[in-house]
């Protein structure tokens, strides 16, 4: 394996890395794990010869730009500003510098990335994700988003006999119960007038669940089970 650095940026509370690090570490990689929401990192960047050059870390850990062969980009916090900075509005200038600064030179560096988030953004756009799955010619559910409860109620009474609707935030990470909100079946019934939100209603294709990871050609397809609940 190449001896240069696997960059890691992600939540420090991400369990799930953990075992990608320890995968990495037992094939006798160099793995520099950083949260830009867990502290200040530090950046010494110069731009020579049309790229960044100098080393980006935090307290403990530091990887020299150039050494950098992979990105996995996976959840990293937000920077929130020096603790040093005592006034709320200078700190949150300080935490937008960091983050156009620090974040927008690590994404400019030309390795392969797990994803790059540029294209993070584009895959989120849930909307355009069903498109992009049915012009691929994948089963896509009907679909609802809306604001007014009433428009949901009659979409869910209107569904064929039998069939099942869930909710489905647009955006769900991590799994802490009091950040996120999971997908769950939605009864007519259960609807109130005001949602307060946008949201996502989906008829419930039957069948196994199966979440597919794709990585450059390669494709690792993987059944969940043992579980009720929706993906």
């Amino acid at each position: 394996m190449n001896r240069g650095a696997v960059l890691i940026l992600t939540d420090t509370e991400d369990h799930t890395t953990d075992l990608i690090v320890h995968a990495l570490q037992e094939r006798d990689a160099h793995v520099v794990r950083l949260d830009p929401g867990a502290g200040p990192l530090n950046i010494d960047a110069r731009l020579e010869e049309g790229r960044w050059v100098g080393e980006v870390g935090d307290q403990h850990r530091a990887a020299r730009l150039t050494d950098v062969v992979s990105v996995l980009w996976r959840w990293p916090g937000t920077p929130s500003g020096h603790p040093a900075i005592t006034s709320q509005a200078a700190r949150a200038w300080a935490a937008r510098e960091d983050a156009l600064s620090i974040l927008g030179v690590l994404r400019t560096l030309p390795v392969r990335w797990i994803n790059h988030p540029a294209r993070i953004s584009v895959a989120n756009d849930k909307p355009d994700q069903l498109l992009t799955a049915q012009a691929c010619g994948l089963a896509v559910p009907p679909t609802l988003i809306t604001s007014s409860g009433v428009t949901a109620r009659e979409w869910i009474r209107r569904r064929p006999a039998g069939a099942r609707v869930l909710y489905k935030a647009q955006h769900a990470q991590g799994a802490d119960p009091d950040a996120m909100v999971t997908a769950g079946i939605a009864e007519a019934a259960s609807v109130p007038d005001l949602l307060a939100a946008a949201s996502c209603f989906q008829e419930v294709i039957p069948g196994r669940s199966i979440r597919l990871t794709v990585v450059g050609p390669k494709m690792f397809a993987v059944e969940i089970s043992g579980t009720d609940l929706l993906d």
